[in-house]
């Protein structure tokens, strides 16, 4: 979870205009210098998303597909992002998948009490409908599953998408200065109310739910860049002896993730990309994570994570510099 920064000493020298809410079974806040209302417009890119791939509204398109294995002429939206998440599903080799919506169903996270066991055949059956891009087949008039049973989940990247398109309208406006925050997303342009670079801290895992801008394992700046960050450690089932499982499901064999890393930050110029990525390296684990990020000019990381007990962290070389140093 990423958090704002600031220092009880600090005094606005102006007012931004805040916008905020719920969205997403999550919070928005938008900060924006201009007194133009942007509410609508704003509105008008959740709702347009909603619509698209909400698979907790029962008339949306990704309901739709899921319910009828097809959907006929998809909606700019709903194209865009399934196109996208195929796309990032190769780039990530594998590990961000959103056809892995079945097999994250059969552990029924959702469900207070539930069982940790799962049947391994069944699992076996429901691994064969990943990947996406060998069982959807996508055109600008109808997206079809080639197998039956295909269902898809695109909430991993509906925060980025969102952020994105409201980056759009507010650049389009020529708005100089706004900072974009959906749940553990970022994206931040131009100066903050005193005029300096919008800092954002990341939030120690060791300390989370005490909400509190002391909490933080590091903080950094971020000019003209999204950050978004994806954890294990507010969601997980423990079971009677004691085992924690993370609510994360290793796409390439179907379980639980076993590994150590707790959380992972990506920053990039993309609100997008660093959404699906911090997804695809916390499914990875710390060392493909760490050599995927590297491969990657363009994205930089901050992963926490254990070693024998030991609370560690990690950062890519550039993770602290911004794209005008």
């Amino acid at each position: 979870m990423i958090v704002g920064c600031k220092s009880d000493q600090e005094t606005k020298q102006r007012s931004y205009t805040l916008v905020e809410g719920p969205v997403f079974g999550t919070y928005y806040r938008i900060k924006i210098d201009s007194e133009i209302d942007f509410k609508p417009k704003i509105d008008s890119i959740f709702q347009v998303i909603n619509e698209a791939a909400n698979s907790y509204v029962g008339e949306s398109e990704i309901t739709t597909f899921n319910q009828t294995g097809q959907l006929k002429n998809p909606s700019p939206t709903f194209l865009g992002m399934i196109k996208e998440a195929q796309h990032f599903q190769q780039i990530t080799n594998g590990y961000f998948e959103p056809a892995i919506y079945p097999v994250i169903k059969v552990w029924r996270f959702e469900e207070q009490g539930a069982s940790m066991q799962v049947d391994s055949s069944e699992l076996k059956e429901l691994l064969k409908l990943v990947p996406m891009h060998e069982n959807i087949a996508i055109s600008d008039t109808l997206i079809k599953a080639t197998k039956q049973g295909v269902k898809i989940d695109l909430s991993a990247m509906g925060e980025g998408y969102a952020i994105e398109g409201i980056h759009q309208v507010l650049s389009e406006a020529q708005v100089a200065n706004y900072m974009i925050e959906i749940g553990g997303e970022i994206f931040a342009h131009g100066k903050n109310e005193k005029g300096n670079p919008w800092t954002i801290g990341i939030e120690d895992p060791s300390k989370a739910g005490q909400n509190s801008y002391e909490n933080i394992i590091t903080k950094i700046e971020l000019v003209d860049q999204g950050i978004s960050t994806s954890g294990s450690y507010r969601k997980f089932y423990t079971d009677e002896q004691g085992h924690k499982y993370p609510h994360i499901i290793d796409p390439i064999t179907g379980y639980p993730v076993k590994h150590h890393m707790v959380s992972v930050s990506v920053k990039g110029l993309s609100p997008l990309v660093a959404d699906i990525y911090a997804t695809a390296c916390m499914t990875m684990g710390i060392e493909k994570a760490k050599e995927f990020i590297t491969s990657d000019s363009d994205v930089q990381a901050f992963m926490v994570y254990y070693e024998k007990d030991s609370l560690k962290t990690w950062n890519s070389p550039n993770f602290y510099k911004t794209p005008t140093q």
